[in-house]
C-alpha cells in the first residue's frame, strides 16, 4: 500500500521528467541566460569585476562553488539537470503542502499550476533557471514563516534557512518573499490581539535570514554603479508587453508579458483569456472560501502586489509611479524588469485557486455524486496544464542538448600556454548571439566562463536601446574599433595597450563582418580550426605595461609589458616593482578603482586605465575587492551565529547517560488536537483556556485547531478571538455543515501540513476530559493510535440513561463481532495519533462522514497492523448545548460496519486469488524448465 505522503513525491517526480524530459539526454542545456560550460571557474564578479550585463549581488556564490566542484570531476551536465528537475519538483511538491486545502484536488491543483505555467516556461526557455529555483523555494520558505505568524518563535530558524536559500538562488525571489511574508504578517496583527508575540517572532525570523544572507545583502560598489546605470533606456527595454486586446492588464493576468518572449502562450492558445478568467475566478473563490483567515488575506494582498509591480511603466495608472519610484528609491531599480512580479500572481493563483478547487470537488461530489465529481477534478487538474502544456517534452520540444566543440577544449589548452599573462579578445562583438553548436540557439557569449584566461567579451544585450545596457568604457572602445576595423591595418597596436595579446574569432552569428582581421599587419593566425580562428597580435603586451609615450587614445599610445601574472581576478603581481613615477597601463576597466601600493589609478582617454608607480609596491589590486572581502568575513561571522542560535529553540531535554541513543519522546513531538465545533459558543472558550492550561502544565508542544462549520451562534467569531489572543490557536472555517468526519479529516489535513508530530481528536463539550490529553500522548510512545475507551477497566460513562448505555454497548458490540476487532471502543472519539500513522490510512478515501467515522478509522489502524492502545477514561455527558446525535447518524454507522467488512472480504479474497495465480504460474514455469532440460 502507497502511503500518501509517497504518491506526492512520486506524482511531482514524474511531472519534473515530464518537462525535462529529452533534456536529460547527454550534453549541456544551453538557454539564453544559462551558458554552463564543461569546467567552469568562479566568476570574477565574485572578485569585484563585472562578468555578466552588470556587476550584482554575489548571492549565487554557494551555487557556483558546487558546481565548480562539478566540474574538477567532470559532472556539471548531470548538476545541471538536477536543477532543472529541483525546480519543477521543489515548485509542485512545496506547493502541494503548503495549501491547506480540505481535498487532495485542490492540493494536486495547486502544485501542478504553480510549477507549469507560461511564467515557469518563459524562465526556462530564457534560461533564468536560478530565479526559478528561488520561485520554487518559495512554498516551502512560506509555510516555515506560518508558525512565527502564530508566535512561535521556536520556527524562526528553520524560516531563516530556507529564505536565506530563496536569496541564494535569486535576490528578486528573496524581495518579493520578503513582500509575500510582510503582507501575511500585516494581515495577522490587524486581525488579531497576540501582536507582541507575532511581532517578535517575526522580527526574530527577519534578523536571523539577514544575518545568514550578510554576505550579499551588503552593499558594494558594483551593486550601486548597477543602481545609477538604471535609466529610462534601460526600463524601455525591460518593461513588460501589453496585449493588444487585452492590454497589460490582461497580459500579466493571464501570466505572460515578459520582453524577451517572441512565441508568447497567446500565440498557441487561442483560449488563453478564458484561462486567465478562470484562475482569477478561482482566486476570488478560495479568497471567499477561507476569508476569516489571516493567511488568506496576506497572500491575496501580495498576489495584488504582484499584479501591480508587473505593469511596471507599461501600466496606464501605474506607469508615473513606477518611475517615481525608480528615480528616489535606488535599491527599487534592481527590478527595472518588473514583470518578476507575475511570480507573486501564481503563487496567490496556486494557493487561492487550490482552495476553491478543494471546495469546488466537497461540493460538485455532494450534488452530482462519483460522475460529476470525476469530470470536475479532470478539469481542474486539466486548467493549469492547458495554460502551461508548452512546459512539457523539454519546453515542447524548443529546447536541445549540446555540446561545445573539441576546438573550443583545444584552444582553450593553447591560451592557457600562451595568454595567461595577457587579455584574450573574443569575437563577434555580441554579448548574446547564435551559435552553430548550441543548435542557432540566441545565448549568452559562453568565453568569460569557459577560457580560464582573462579575456574580453561583449557583455551588452543587442543593439539599439540594448546597447545603453553597459557603460565600460572599454567595451564601448572595442565596439568602436570593430565598426572601423575594415578602414585599419595595425589593430594590434591599437589593442596592445589594453593588455590584448590574442582575438579568437569564433565562426558564428555574423563572422564574416570581421574578414578584415586577416588583413591586419599586427595580428598572424595562431592556428585555425573549422569554427575557429585563432589570432595572436604581434606586439608585445601584457597584464600592466609600463607607458614609454601616452598618445591621445590607446592607438597613439606606446608601451612596454611588464612581467606581471594573475594571481587572482583582483590582484596583478609583478615581477618586479617599477621606478617611481613610471606610467602603469593595466588591461583592466578603469571604472574598477585599481591601485597600486597607495596611487590608485587613473582613467585617461576613456578605455586607458593608468596608475603612476611611487613607491616598490608590487601588487596591483582591486579597489573594489576590498568591501567584498569584508562582506564574505561578515556574512561568514552571521553563517556561524545562525548556526549557533540552534542551540536556543531546541527543547530542554534530560541529559541521556553515555553512550545511550536518544528516542524522541512524543512529548517532545508537536501535538495538535483538532476541535470540530458546531453551535459550541457556550463550551468553546472553556474548553480552548483548559486545553492551553494542560499544555502549559505538562509541558506539552501544544495547538489547537477549531474547525468550525460555520455555526450560527457564533462559535466561528469567538474561536477568532480566541486565536487573536494566543498563539496557539488556529481556526478552520468551513462554509457549511458538512458532517462530523469530513470537518475531523479537513483539520487532519492542516494539521499534518503545518508539522504536526501527533495530532488528536475531541469533542468541545466536555465529554472528553483535557486533562487526559497528556495520557494519551505518553500512551504513543508504544504505540500508533492512543483512543480512549469506555469499555476498559477502569473507564466508564456518566450522566447517562439506561436506554443510552444499552445503545452504546450494544453498536460496540455489533461492531467488534462483525468487523472481528479486538478494540472494545469502536465508536470512542477521544484519540491521539502519531503523524505516520495518520497518514497511513489514506484520509482522502474514508468514507464515513457521521459518528461512523470513528469506527472506519479505527478499523482502518486495526487492518494496516497498527498498534493500538486503550486507555481507560470516564465520559461525562454535555452540560452546555446539545447533542448532534441522531437516529440517521446511527443507522449510517450501522450500514458502515457491514459495509467494511465486505470491502474487507473482497479484498481478502483478491488477495487470495493473487496468491494462487502466482503460485500457477510458478509451477508452470517450473514443469516447462523440467520439459526443456528433457528435451
Amino acid at each position: 500500500m502507497i502511503r500518501p505522503r509517497t504518491v506526492e513525491p512520486l506524482v511531482y517526480g514524474l511531472l519534473a521528467g515530464a518537462v525535462a524530459g529529452p533534456l536529460l539526454k547527454p550534453g549541456l542545456v544551453l538557454a539564453v541566460d544559462l551558458v554552463p560550460v564543461p569546467h567552469p571557474h568562479l566568476g570574477s564578479d565574485y572578485w569585484g569585476l563585472a562578468s555578466g550585463t552588470h556587476a550584482g549581488p554575489v548571492d549565487r556564490l554557494p551555487i557556483d562553488l558546487l558546481f565548480v566542484a562539478l566540474g574538477h570531476v567532470g559532472a556539471v551536465a548531470i548538476g545541471e539537470k538536477l536543477l532543472l528537475l529541483a525546480i519543477v519538483f521543489l515548485a509542485g511538491l512545496g506547493m502541494h503542502r503548503l495549501v491547506p486545502a480540505t481535498h487532495a484536488t485542490g492540493r494536486y491543483f495547486a502544485g501542478a499550476l504553480y510549477a507549469v505555467n507560461p511564467f515557469v516556461y518563459d524562465r526556462l526557455y530564457t534560461g533564468q533557471w536560478y530565479l526559478l529555483l528561488g520561485y520554487a523555494l518559495l512554498p516551502w520558505a512560506f509555510a516555515a514563516f506560518l508558525p512565527l505568524v502564530s508566535g512561535r518563535w521556536r520556527s524562526a530558524w528553520r524560516f531563516a534557512v530556507l529564505a536565506a536559500l530563496v536569496g541564494v538562488a535569486s535576490p528578486h525571489m528573496f524581495a518579493l518573499l520578503g513582500a509575500l511574508t510582510l503582507a501575511t504578517a500585516l494581515a495577522a496583527l490587524v486581525r488579531g490581539r497576540h501582536r507582541a508575540a507575532t511581532a517578535g517572532a517575526v522580527a526574530l525570523g527577519g534578523a536571523l535570514t539577514l544575518l545568514a544572507s550578510a554576505y550579499w545583502l551588503l552593499p558594494t560598489p558594483g551593486v550601486r554603479d548597477f543602481w545609477n546605470h538604471v535609466g529610462s533606456a534601460q526600463l524601455q527595454l525591460y518593461r513588460t508587453v501589453s496585449d493588444p486586446t487585452w492590454g497589460v492588464e490582461g497580459a500579466v493576468a493571464g501570466l505572460y508579458g515578459y520582453w524577451n518572449d517572441a512565441d508568447p502562450i497567446k500565440a498557441h492558445l487561442a483560449a488563453w483569456p478564458l484561462v486567465a478568467a478562470a484562475l482569477v475566478l478561482l482566486a476570488a473563490w478560495g479568497l471567499a472560501v477561507r476569508r476569516r483567515e489571516p493567511t488568506t488575506w496576506g497572500v491575496a494582498a501580495a498576489a495584488l502586489f504582484g499584479f501591480v509591480l508587473a505593469l511596471g511603466t507599461s501600466g496606464p495608472l501605474t506607469g508615473s509611479l513606477f518611475h517615481d519610484v525608480l528615480d528616489h528609491v535606488a535599491v527599487a531599480r534592481s527590478f527595472r524588469e518588473p514583470q518578476k512580479g507575475v511570480a507573486l500572481l501564481v503563487f496567490g493563483y496556486a494557493y487561492l485557486g487550490g482552495l476553491a478547487a478543494a471546495d469546488l470537488r466537497a461540493n460538485v461530489h455532494t450534488a452530482w455524486r462519483r460522475a460529476g465529481a470525476a469530470v470536475v477534478v479532470a478539469s481542474l487538474i486539466a486548467l493549469p496544464l492547458l495554460g502551461g502544456y508548452r512546459e512539457l517534452g523539454g519546453l515542447w520540444g524548443s529546447m536541445r542538448t549540446s555540446a561545445y566543440p573539441s576546438s573550443w577544449s583545444q584552444a582553450r589548452s593553447l591560451l592557457r600556454r600562451e595568454a595567461g599573462d595577457s587579455r584574450t579578445l573574443v569575437l563577434p562583438w555580441h554579448g548574446y548571439m547564435a551559435y552553430t553548436f548550441a543548435d542557432e540557439r540566441v545565448v549568452a557569449s559562453p568565453a568569460a566562463a569557459y577560457f580560464d584566461v582573462p579575456t574580453l567579451a561583449s557583455r551588452s544585450v543587442g543593439e539599439g536601446l540594448a546597447s545603453a545596457d553597459n557603460s565600460d568604457p572599454v567595451e564601448r572602445y572595442v565596439a568602436s574599433l570593430v565598426a572601423r576595423g575594415a578602414t585599419m591595418h595595425d589593430l594590434g597596436a591599437c589593442l596592445a595597450p589594453l593588455g590584448i595579446s590574442h582575438v579568437l574569432l569564433t565562426k558564428d552569428a555574423d563572422w564574416g563582418r570581421y574578414s578584415f582581421l586577416a588583413r591586419q599587419s599586427d595580428l598572424v593566425v595562431e592556428r585555425s580550426w573549422s569554427d575557429l580562428v585563432l589570432y595572436r597580435n604581434v606586439h608585445p603586451t601584457s597584464l600592466a605595461m609600463a607607458v614609454q609615450r601616452l598618445g591621445s587614445s590607446p592607438c597613439t599610445t606606446t608601451v612596454v609589458p611588464l612581467k606581471a601574472t594573475s594571481a587572482d581576478p583582483a590582484h596583478i603581481r609583478l615581477a618586479s616593482a617599477p621606478r617611481p613615477g613610471t606610467l602603469v597601463a593595466l588591461a583592466a576597466s578603469p571604472g574598477f578603482g585599481w591601485s597600486l601600493g597607495c596611487a590608485r589609478s587613473v582613467p585617461r582617454d576613456g578605455a586607458l586605465n593608468v596608475v603612476r608607480a611611487e613607491t616598490s609596491a608590487r601588487t596591483i589590486s582591486l579597489g573594489a575587492w576590498s568591501p567584498l572581502e569584508r562582506n564574505y568575513a561578515l556574512g561568514l561571522l552571521g553563517l556561524v551565529l545562525v548556526a549557533a542560535s540552534w542551540l536556543p529553540f531546541r527543547r530542554r531535554q534530560s541529559p541521556a547517560p553515555a553512550g545511550a541513543t536518544h528516542v524522541v519522546s512524543p512529548r517532545e513531538r508537536p501535538l495538535w488536537v483538532v476541535l470540530p465545533t458546531y453551535d459550541e459558543a457556550a463550551n468553546i472558550r472553556r474548553m480552548v483556556a483548559a486545553l492551553l492550561d494542560v499544555f502549559a502544565r505538562e509541558g506539552l508542544d501544544g495547538h489547537v485547531l477549531v474547525v468550525d462549520d460555520d455555526s450560527p451562534d457564533g462559535t466561528g467569531a469567538i474561536a477568532d478571538e480566541l486565536a487573536a489572543a494566543h498563539a496557539a490557536v488556529d481556526v478552520l472555517h468551513r462554509h457549511a455543515k458538512n458532517g462530523l468526519g469530513r470537518a475531523y479529516l479537513d483539520g487532519f489535513h492542516t494539521a499534518l501540513g503545518r508539522g504536526a508530530g501527533l495530532v488528536a481528536q475531541m469533542d468541545c463539550d466536555f465529554s472528553h476530559d483535557p486533562g487526559d490529553v497528556p495520557r494519551l500522548v505518553d500512551a504513543v510512545a508504544d504505540a500508533d493510535l492512543a483512543l480512549g475507551s469506555r469499555y476498559v477497566a477502569g473507564g466508564g460513562v456518566e450522566n447517562w440513561s439506561v436506554f443510552r448505555r444499552a445503545l452504546s454497548r450494544g453498536g460496540c458490540a455489533y461492531a467488534r463481532l462483525v468487523l472481528g476487532i479486538r478494540v472494545r471502543d469502536l465508536t470512542g472519539g477521544f484519540k491521539c495519533f502519531r503523524a505516520e500513522a495518520l497518514e497511513r490510512l489514506e484520509l482522502d478515501t474514508v468514507q464515513a462522514n457521521g459518528y461512523g467515522f470513528q469506527i472506519e478509522t479505527t478499523y482502518r489502524a486495526g487492518r494496516l497492523g497498527l498498534a493500538i492502545a486503550e486507555l481507560p477514561i470516564v465520559f461525562r455527558d454535555r452540560t452546555a448545548g446539545t447533542s448532534k446525535m441522531s437516529w440517521r447518524i446511527a443507522a449510517e454507522a450501522l450500514l458502515l460496519v457491514v459495509r467494511l467488512r465486505a470491502q474487507a472480504a473482497r479484498a481478502t479474497r483478491a488477495a487470495a486469488d493473487l496468491r494462487s495465480s502466482s503460485s500457477v504460474a510458478s509451477a508452470t514455469s517450473r514443469q516447462a524448465s523440467d520439459s526443456a532440460l528433457v528435451d
